[in-house]
């Protein structure tokens, strides 16, 4: 097995299987070489993998998974480098360990430095989404 320089968090599988679970299509998109980024893809259980993605770069994979007619939810985690990604996505999710201009161009803020959230976060937003579709459709005022 290749060596991983970042360890992945425990809860990582079990995050990919509950976004599996709700339809979410995940994608990996990391700066790592192909081997490495492979190697994590397998053992949180994704098929989906962009490796050696510069962060200037991750803007046009937000942009070709658009032209696919998908729906993009970029997560930040570590930094100031995905901020035009997560400003590109249909949904921008910065972790809270995330720095100032990343947290400024996303959409939702977590406070906690934890993956489960971004499943929380999802889910809300999701239904947020519905209720307000469904509140329109019957004629109630929002």
């Amino acid at each position: 097995m290749p060596a991983i320089a970042d360890a992945v968090k425990q809860e990582t599988t079990l995050v990919v299987h509950m976004l599996q679970g709700m339809g979410v299509d995940v994608v990996l998109s990391m700066g790592d070489n192909r081997k490495t980024a492979r190697a994590i893809a397998t053992q949180v259980g994704l098929n989906k993998v962009f490796a050696e993605v510069l962060p200037s770069h991750k803007v046009a994979k937000v942009q070709e998974l658009h032209n696919k007619g998908k729906k993009v939810t970029m997560v930040e985690d570590d930094g100031v480098n995905d901020s035009p990604a997560l400003a590109q996505a249909d949904m921008g999710i910065a972790i809270g360990t995330s720095m100032d201009v990343a947290i400024e161009a996303a959409d939702i803020v977590l406070i906690r430095n934890g993956w489960l959230d971004v499943v929380a976060g999802i889910h809300l937003s999701k239904r947020t989404i519905q209720r307000r579709y469904t509140a329109a459709w019957s004629g109630t005022d929002l």
